[in-house]
């Protein structure tokens, strides 16, 4: 599947990372497969729930949640 579909290929490039994965790199991958399907969205697809794909962005970007690896430092 890689071999033939450019976005997979990407994916399994930052998740096939040797490091552990933070929230960047899967914040990253969850921005490739939300593009990839199109115009449908994670949820109507069966991937996620709302409450899923919201607690996913939370915990990803607020550093209340996450501390210093969320990927802001700062909330407005």
């Amino acid at each position: 599947m890689a071999t033939t579909h450019p976005d997979v290929a990407e994916a399994l490039a930052l998740m096939g990372q040797p490091v552990a994965l933070g929230w960047i790199e899967l914040y990253k991958v969850f921005e490739i497969v939300g593009d990839s399907v199109k115009p449908n969205t994670l949820d109507k697809i069966g991937l996620a729930t709302v409450h899923d794909l919201s607690a996913f962005r939370a915990s990803a970007n607020r550093p209340d949640v996450s501390g210093a690896d969320a990927r802001h430092a700062r909330m407005s």
